[in-house]
């Protein structure tokens, strides 16, 4: 079983998925994979909970990534400038 916790468990077209909302919402590169991980650690559990369930490349489950990541990313650089993952 998937858990939604852990990033490395995820299925390669899931992690796929967010890398390419990323890169469409202008947020990341392709050559960017390194990064994916953290923006799916600081999404909420509810989203990744659903995106196990239903998989990454659902419509519901990519807008509701969309618009929480848009409304998130003022906050990213400051939040990611105190993490662990500079």
């Amino acid at each position: 079983m998937v858990s939604y916790k852990d990033f490395n468990s995820l299925k390669i077209y899931d992690k796929e998925a967010i890398h390419e909302l990323l890169f469409r919402m202008g947020v990341i590169g392709l050559d960017d994979t390194s990064k994916v991980q953290k923006y799916y650690d600081a999404l909420p559990m509810r989203i990744r909970k659903d995106g196990v369930y239903r998989g990454f490349t659902d419509t519901i489950v990519q807008t509701n990534m969309y618009e929480w990541l848009d409304r998130m990313l003022e906050y990213f650089d400051v939040f990611f400038s105190y993490s662990k993952y500079d």
